[in-house]
């Protein structure tokens, strides 16, 4: 049985448990065993019922993608391709690392840092470095496997190619994101629960120079779209956007948003109704002034590049526009790739979905209440402890989000995909898809609509108020593919007026992060865009 896998290591762990040098009568281990035995069925008649709908879905999918509204999204390369990984049972490592670690094993150093929102988020950043910038240990060297936390008195901590800032003020330790994790480990060094606040004052006011490895020329913010986390961005290895910009001599942050699996709150738990509580508006309006403070601080640097990708040019389009005589003013350049401000959605399952935006509870018995796709982990753990699942997994992940948002495998390396469709979907809220179908329904970019009550107390109108573009005051760069189904650039471009437009005649949505030529023909221009437009 495997440990990695969070319901199996309950299993382990009772197995262990049912083992112990109990009396055999003992009542503890009568209800210990009944206990494991019913465990165990649940579990069993929870998997049973995924895997079957897997296949029904699959099944499904595969007869109606002709009479559908979408084109048959697997090619034969790719079906051959996944076939092969199936039979061959090839695995694949990038799967289960985190951000820092894929990036660790391409042999970037690493920072984790950790910021907070006004609100009680705890985010994680992650700071590349360039490949020469500095030499740390290697993996499996002493200090790399006996250094994984701090000391009180310390602030890095080295784990291979990774050093983790630990800066927390504040943080209670028993309040945690997913299982207590970010990205299924525990990333909190669980000494600074006791530290005395006295010594953390004095730690957290050190010079910054002293977590500084070598200063970039340039600060660079990356942030991802809906249901992905910062690893989206590396799912090209070496070639990845990240990589080539850290290489250029860029400082290059990765950015993750409230909800994902690198988040937590100080107060609610994942469990906790109040932590769903959120869309993308909440994003723009905390997490990226926190972030890009945080950043700012440490850097010492007055401004920022800010690269954004589908929600993280939703985000931003907000949180500019409100926060615009701050925050836009720290940005000396947006750059907005797939720029999702006004969504059409064309032919896809979000413009269905959509339409039920006025049946409120229609939509919440489809889309659920809180956490959006519940049922992820415990696939995911399924699908870890069987990895030759992984191809299926890839299968059913393009042709969800084919339908769901009209990707496709044309531009894609078949061999990737497990990896991507293992990193995408992560979690966010229901209530954050909602306010897309909002967007999508009304074809304005808006807040949150309530309704004509709660609009009156919360912005004191019945109607939600629109983000006002032209306030915006960085110079902003749209990139996009011709072939997007989601966005509507005419509408956007009656509102922003960019200093660079460039449109990819063969891209789609994610082509732009993941095309199989995008490191020849966009990640190059990105850095062009970047010291013409960019001025601190």
């Amino acid at each position: 049985v495997s440990t990695q896998s969070t319901g199996l290591l309950v299993v382990d762990f009772m197995e262990k448990r049912a083992h112990s040098p109990l009396p055999l009568c003992s009542p503890f281990q009568i209800v210990l065993k009944r206990t494991q035995t019913i465990f165990l069925r649940f579990f069993t008649i929870i998997t049973s019922a995924i895997l079957v709908l897997v296949a029904l879905t699959v099944s499904i999918f595969l007869c109606l993608r002709d009479a559908f509204f979408f084109e048959p999204p697997i090619s034969t390369a790719t079906f051959h391709a996944l076939k092969e990984m199936f039979v061959k049972g090839i695995k694949f490592p990038d799967a289960n690392r985190r951000t820092s670690e894929i990036l660790q094993a391409k042999g970037y150093p690493v920072e984790e840092h950790f910021c907070h929102t006004k609100d009680g988020y705890v985010l994680a950043l992650h700071r590349v470095l360039p490949r020469t910038s500095v030499t740390l240990p290697s993996p499996g060297s002493s200090l790399a496997t006996t250094s994984n936390t701090t000391s009180s008195s310390s602030y890095l901590s080295q784990s291979g190619n990774t050093v983790r800032i630990n800066i927390f003020e504040d943080l209670v330790g028993s309040q945690t994101g997913r299982n207590g994790h970010i990205n299924g480990h525990n990333n909190i060094d669980t000494r600074l629960k006791s530290e005395p606040a006295s010594s953390r004052k004095e730690r957290n006011t050190r010079k910054e120079s002293e977590i500084e490895l070598k200063p970039a020329k340039r600060v660079v913010l990356m942030h991802h779209g809906l249901i992905q986390s910062s690893a989206v961005y590396l799912m090209k290895d070496e070639n990845s956007l990240p990589c080539v910009l850290a290489d250029a001599g860029f400082d290059v942050w990765l950015a993750n948003n409230r909800g994902t699996s690198y988040s937590r709150h100080s107060r609610f738990t994942s469990s906790d109704p109040e932590y769903w509580d959120f869309t993308w508006a909440d994003m723009g309006e905390y997490d990226l002034p926190a972030e890009i403070d945080y950043i700012l601080n440490l850097t010492g640097q007055s401004k920022l590049v800010y690269i954004g990708h589908s929600q993280g040019t939703t985000q931003a389009f907000a949180g500019f526009s409100i926060n615009s005589g701050e925050l836009s003013e720290k940005v000396s350049l947006f750059i907005a790739m797939s720029p999702a401000a006004f969504v059409r959605a064309e032919k896809t399952l979000l413009r269905l979905l959509s339409n039920l935006e006025e049946s409120p509870r229609l939509l919440n018995l489809l889309v659920g209440h809180g956490e959006l796709l519940p049922l992820l982990y415990p696939a995911r753990a399924l699908i870890n402890s069987l990895q030759m699942l992984f191809p299926i997994w890839a299968l059913m992940g393009l042709l969800f989000f084919e339908v769901l948002m009209g990707w496709n495998d044309r531009n894609l390396d078949p061999y990737k995909l497990p990896v991507i469709f293992w990193h995408t979907p992560d979690s966010t809220s229901t209530k954050n898809l909602q306010h897309y179908f909002q967007v999508i329904k009304s074809s304005h970019f808006h807040a949150f609509n309530y309704g004509p009550v709660e609009n009156v107390r919360r912005y004191g109108r019945s109607t939600p108020p629109t983000y006002d573009l032209s306030a915006i005051k960085c110079p902003v760069a749209l990139i996009y593919g011709k072939l997007d189904k989601l966005l509507d650039m005419d509408r956007l471009l009656c509102h922003v007026k960019p200093v660079y437009l460039r449109c990819f005649d063969d891209y789609k949505h994610m082509d732009l992060l993941m095309g199989t030529d995008a490191h020849i023909k966009l990640f190059p221009l990105v850095t062009q865009i970047i010291n013409s437009h960019s001025h601190s």
